[in-house]
């Protein structure tokens, strides 16, 4: 019996660990590994609840007293600290999920506004106007009004033309370059790259598209990492 839950335990958390690798190395979207790395943790977390209760019912049903009063008692000492971080975590996804608290856009919350620096499990950091880095544990802003700037003051607006042949399926390309990009070092993943205008010269497709990076030289680190991976011809102006 104790082997079955030992083994059961160490299957659950090799099986998580391996598809959190998994969805890191696969060729997916960045909205899938996005959404995906939000919901995992909760998938994760119920099976963990599940895993708990099918172990006490296993000892209720060989009737072992003494480990089910041991699984008891560490329970009531650990349900009340216990139910206020599992707050925190559930209030944190859905708050991801919604897209609120996105890595490097501009929030304000009742007065206090600052860029978000870090998103954890349980709280998110946000640096403020003076230089100040705030922790925020998410059950505090659940209800709050978060006003969600525009644009973020401190990334550079960059528009790459990027050329290729007519010949080409454009349609096949678009998300080609857009997945490209958004996987590039130095473009900021929190916003996405918008083609902003696609047009014929000469035989060739000329595609003008706005990415945000946090330095105006690294522009050129761009064309060079796109030309490498797709061998489409670059070329920049900084809006």
């Amino acid at each position: 019996m104790y082997l079955d839950i030992l083994l059961a335990a160490v299957v659950v958390f090799l099986f998580f660990r391996g598809l959190t690798l998994a969805i890191k190395i696969l060729p997916l979207s960045r909205s899938v590994k996005l959404y995906t790395g939000y919901i995992m943790p909760v998938i994760e977390l119920v099976l963990w609840v599940g895993f708990i209760i099918w172990s006490v019912l296993l000892l209720y049903k060989a009737y072992n007293t003494a480990a089910l009063i041991v699984a008891g008692t560490l329970t009531i000492l650990f349900i009340v600290p216990m139910w206020f971080l599992i707050k925190d975590f559930l209030y944190g996804v859905i708050l991801k999920v919604q897209r609120k608290i996105d890595l490097n856009t501009t929030i304000e919350i009742e007065g206090l506004t600052g860029i978000v620096i870090k998103t954890g499990h349980l709280s998110f950091d946000i640096r403020t106007k003076n230089g100040n880095i705030d922790t925020i544990p998410y059950n505090k802003i659940l209800s709050k009004i978060i006003t969600r700037h525009g644009g973020n003051i401190n990334l550079d607006t960059q528009l790459i033309s990027f050329r290729m042949d007519s010949a080409q399926d454009i349609n096949v390309v678009i998300p080609g370059l857009k997945f490209t990009l958004i996987n590039a070092p130095w473009v900021a993943a929190s916003q996405d790259p918008i083609v902003k205008d696609i047009r014929q010269e000469n035989g060739e497709y000329i595609l003008d598209v706005v990415v945000y990076t946090m330095k105006q030289d690294h522009a050129k680190k761009i064309q060079e990492y796109v030309t490498n991976k797709m061998g489409i011809l670059t070329g920049v102006v900084r809006l």
